[in-house]
């Protein structure tokens, strides 16, 4: 029986949890794991920003990923 990872997940169970994580842990912790989750990442396309909740550093560091 093949062990159970988050790595063999398919794409829809992923972005599935994407909707319940800060954009900050999916675009900086989230997307540099491997080259699939890389591409996972930058695929996509729910992402949700409130500008009220996020320091002009962190806003900063967001525009140049």
């Amino acid at each position: 029986m093949p062990s159970a990872s988050l790595a063999n997940l398919p794409v829809e169970l992923i972005y599935h949890l994407f909707d319940y994580l800060d954009l900050s842990t999916i675009l900086f912790a989230f997307r540099f794991v491997s080259k699939r989750f890389y591409q996972i990442v930058n695929e996509y396309n729910r992402y949700e920003l409130d500008l009220r909740l996020i320091s002009k550093s962190e806003f900063d560091r967001l525009c140049f990923s």
